[in-house]
């Protein structure tokens, strides 16, 4: 491959590592405040006296595990 022969293969996997981490790293980031939110907005429920799990279950994306 020419990027390769180019910049050579070591740096070219160093940056598809970092590139890779990166991403994973701003999706995770992105799950930790989906969940932050999910769980505030859970916490409200349950004080107008609703059951968290089931207000949980009823949000949209939850999938029961197998």
């Amino acid at each position: 491959m020419a990027v390769r022969d180019d910049f050579g293969e070591e740096l070219v996997r160093r940056v598809e590592r970092d590139l890779t981490i990166a991403w994973i790293d701003r999706l995770w980031s992105d799950h930790l405040e989906n969940a932050a939110e999910l769980r505030e907005g859970i916490s409200l429920r349950t004080l107008g006296q609703q059951d968290p799990l089931a207000e949980y279950q009823r949000e949209p994306g939850f999938r029961k595990p197998r």
